[in-house]
C-alpha cells in the first residue's frame, strides 16, 4: 500500500522495505525512534512488522503569515523541518500565499512569495510528498477598491473573525478579480505542480451581506465552485477540498445547504469537490458525525495545535496538548481519512509528532508512546518517564489555567524541577536543542508567571497587557523571552505588521 512500510531484524541489524520513498522515510523514523543511544553505540528493541497508514491524508499547514517562523526563518531550516515531520508519517504539506501582509497583486512580495512556495513544494515533493494549498474566494491583498469591501460575517460567539482584506463576491467585478488572482497564482504554481488545494470559509473570509449571507451556504459555495474550475484548468488532477470552518456558528442552515448541493452534484454526476474538510476550536462539529459527510465525501480533520488556551501563540514556549489531541481523535476516528495539522510555528512539535502518528497508527498508538518515541529519538532520553510526566503537567496547567484561570502552582514548580533535573541528563547536542530549550522555558516561565499572579492576587488567565505589567520586572523571564524571539525568528520591532504579536513573545 502507499507508504506502507515493513520492519525486521536480522543477526545484527534491521531491515527498512517500503513501497515508495516516502514509505521507506517513514519505517526510517518508526526505526530510528526505536534506538536506545548509549556511549558504545545503540540498541533497539526493533518494532518488526508490516505498517499501513490508517488514513490516506496525514498533512500538516504551514500557516505563512503574520512574520511567523515559516515567513522568517532560513530557507534550509524549513527544508530540514519538512524532512523531520516526513519522518515522523506526514505525507502532505499545505502553505499559502500570505495575502494579508502583501500590499497589491503588483507588488513584488507577490514573487518573492510565490518562489519561496515552489521552493517548498520542491522539498516536499523530492520526498514523495505532496503539496496543498489555498485559493482566493473573497480575501485580496492590503490595497483593493474601497467599493469591493465585505460587510463583516454575523459572528454571534466570536469565533468566526472578520480579519484579513475581505471583499463582497456579490458586487460586481469581485468574482472577476478573484478569477484574476487565482489564475497568476496557479500559473506561478504550475512549475512545482499543486496535488490538492483549498477553500475556506471564515476567518480569514467571508461576507455578510443579503447577497452573499449565509456565507457558507451562498456566496462561498459559489466562489469555491469557480476557483476550484480554474485549478482543474492547470491542473487536471488536482484534488479539491471544501472547508467548512465554523459552519453554523451560528447556525445559519449552511450544513444542510452543502449536503443539498452535493447531493444534487453527486446525483447530476458532477462532483465539484473532492474532501470536506471539518473541525472547530473546540469539540468536532456535530452535524457530520450525527447526520453523515455531505456528498458522501472522505472527511478530513483540521486540529488546532497552536492557539488552544494560550495567546500570544509560541509566545510562551513550548505548546503541548497530547491528551487533548488523543480524546479529539475518539471522536472522530471511525470517520476520518486524515487532515491538516495547523500550525503557526515549530513551538507546538510534540502536537505534531501527535498529531501525525495518529494520522498513521490510529489506536495502535497512545499519548506515552507518542511521548517515549520523542524523548529517545529527538532528545537522546533512553527513560522517558520524567519527561513523560512533565508534559503530562504541563498539559495539566495549560488547560486548568486556560478552563478555570487558575492551576496548582505546585504543579507549575514540579514541572520545572523535571526540566532541571532532565536538563542534566541530556547529551549536549539535545540540551542546546531548540526542541528542548522551548520546552525548558516554557517550564521556567508557567512557574515563574503563575506564581507572580498568584501573589498580585490575579488569576492566572489574564491578557497579554497585563501580562506584561506583571512580568517586565522578572529578568529571567525577559532573558527566556529573548532566547525564544531568537528560536522562532520573531521580528525585534514587531510595529511594521499589527498582526506580528499573535506570535511573537510578549517583550
Amino acid at each position: 500500500p502507499e507508504n506502507g512500510f515493513e520492519l525486521s531484524a536480522f543477526s545484527g541489524g534491521a531491515r527498512v522495505a517500503a513501497a515508495d520513498p516516502l514509505g521507506f522515510l517513514h519505517g526510517a523514523g518508526k526505526l530510528l525512534r526505536a534506538l536506545r543511544y548509549g556511549e558504545n553505540g545503540f540498541e533497539a528493541d526493533i518494532p518488526c512488522g508490516r505498517y499501513t497508514p490508517r488514513c490516506s491524508v496525514r498533512g500538516v499547514y504551514f500557516a505563512s503569515h503574520f512574520h511567523n517562523y515559516y515567513i522568517n526563518a532560513p530557507f534550509e531550516e524549513i527544508r530540514r523541518y519538512i524532512e523531520d515531520l516526513a519522518l515522523w508519517g506526514f505525507n502532505y504539506l499545505d502553505a499559502i500565499l500570505p495575502s494579508i501582509n502583501i500590499r497589491s497583486e503588483d507588488d513584488e512580495e507577490v514573487s518573492v512569495q510565490c518562489r519561496r512556495l515552489a521552493a517548498l513544494f520542491a522539498a516536499a515533493h523530492s520526498l514523495g510528498m505532496k503539496v496543498k494549498t489555498s485559493l482566493f474566494t473573497n480575501g485580496a491583498y492590503l490595497e483593493y477598491p474601497p467599493e469591493y469591501k465585505h460587510t463583516p460575517v454575523r459572528d454571534d460567539f466570536g469565533r468566526r473573525g472578520n480579519s484579513g482584506n475581505m471583499l463582497c463576491y456579490s458586487k460586481p467585478g469581485v468574482p472577476e478579480l478573484m478569477d484574476r488572482y487565482n489564475r497568476t497564482f496557479c500559473e506561478a504554481m504550475r512549475a512545482c505542480g499543486l496535488d490538492m488545494v483549498i477553500t475556506w470559509p471564515y476567518d480569514e473570509g467571508g461576507c455578510g451581506c443579503e447577497q452573499c449571507a449565509p456565507w457558507g451556504a451562498k456566496g462561498f459555495l459559489a466562489a469555491s465552485k469557480r476557483a476550484f474550475s480554474i485549478a482543474r484548468e492547470y491542473f487536471p488532477e488536482v484534488r479539491r477540498v471544501l472547508s467548512t470552518w465554523m459552519f453554523d456558528t451560528p447556525y445559519e442552515g449552511e450544513w444542510e445547504t452543502l449536503s443539498k448541493d452535493l447531493a444534487a452534484a453527486r446525483a447530476a454526476g458532477e462532483p465539484w469537490c473532492d474532501y470536506i474538510m471539518a473541525d472547530s476550536h473546540e469539540d468536532f462539529p456535530a452535524y457530520p458525525l450525527e447526520q453523515g459527510v455531505p456528498g458522501q465525501l472522505p472527511l478530513l480533520n483540521f486540529p488546532e495545535i497552536s492557539m488552544w488556551g494560550l495567546y500570544p501563540w509560541g509566545g510562551w514556549g513550548a505548546t503541548a496538548l497530547p491528551q487533548r489531541f488523543f480524546r479529539l481523535w475518539k471522536q472522530t476516528r471511525n470517520r476520518l481519512d486524515g487532515g491538516f495539522a495547523y500550525s503557526e510555528g515549530i513551538f507546538e512539535d510534540i502536537n505534531k509528532a501527535v498529531v501525525a502518528q495518529l494520522y498513521f497508527f490510529g489506536d495502535e498508538v497512545s499519548p506515552e508512546a507518542v511521548l517515549s518515541e520523542y524523548a529517545r529519538y529527538e532528545l537522546g532520553l533512553n527513560d522517558a518517564a520524567a519527561f513523560v510526566e512533565l508534559i503530562s503537567l504541563l498539559e495539566k496547567t495549560h488547560t486548568a489555567v486556560w478552563e478555570t484561570s487558575t492551576c496548582l502552582l505546585a504543579d507549575a514548580d514540579r514541572c520545572h524541577a523535571l526540566a532541571k533535573e532532565i536538563d542534566g541528563q541530556l547529551p549536549a547536542h539535545a540540551k542546546a536543542s531548540w526542541r528542548w530549550r522551548q520546552i525548558y522555558l516554557r517550564t521556567l516561565i508557567d512557574a515563574r508567571r503563575y506564581r507572580l499572579a498568584h501573589e498580585a492576587g490575579e488569576p492566572l488567565k489574564l491578557g497579554d497587557g497585563r501580562w506584561k505589567e506583571l512580568l517586565a520586572g522578572d529578568a529571567a523571564i525577559r532573558d527566556a523571552f529573548d532566547e525564544l524571539k531568537r528560536l522562532y525568528f520573531s521580528m525585534e520591532d514587531a510595529s511594521s505588521d499589527p498582526y506580528h504579536g499573535r506570535v511573537r513573545p510578549l517583550f
